[in-house]
């Protein structure tokens, strides 16, 4: 399996599950106010120490609109969802091994760099990426580095 058809399955099951907790959970997720660089910092920690990486180089984010976020992370490929919620991309440097599911019979391989798409709210990843290349944080909006 290529790195790129991983990638594409992690971001396809991130997104699958998005879509089945909004629907559980008719609260918007588009209240309250927005996580500070240190949340946003910690839930980034956290997906990396489950993929096997607890100390990651180089964590940066932006943020902007869920639709932007996705062609950012394909580079710039023109098929992304629709979608204007309010999202945080963070991205970070290292050697991780994806704490996901994946399809039956297959396994999505480690990389050196992880994605992840957080609501701008709630901390929740509403999507995740793994590969060899960092995409450009800052067509999405400013970048900050957490670390």
């Amino acid at each position: 399996m290529s790195t790129a058809m991983a990638i594409g399955s992690a971001l396809v099951l991130g997104l699958a599950f998005t879509a089945q907790s909004t629907a559980a959970n008719p609260v918007s997720s588009q209240t309250g106010p927005v996580l500070t660089h240190e949340q946003v910092l910690h839930i980034a920690l956290t997906e990396a120490g489950n993929s096997q990486d607890p100390h990651p180089k180089r964590i940066e984010m932006a943020t902007g609109t869920l639709s932007v976020a996705m062609r950012v992370i394909e580079s710039g490929a023109s098929t992304s969802p629709a979608g204007d919620e309010a999202v945080d991309l963070v991205v970070m440097r290292g050697f991780f091994h994806i704490n996901a599911s994946h399809p039956r019979g297959r396994s999505i391989p480690p990389g050196k760099v992880m994605c992840l798409i957080l609501n701008t709210h709630t901390g929740f990843v509403e999507a995740r990426s793994l590969g060899n290349k960092v995409p450009f944080l800052s067509h999405l909006g400013r970048v900050t580095q957490l670390r």
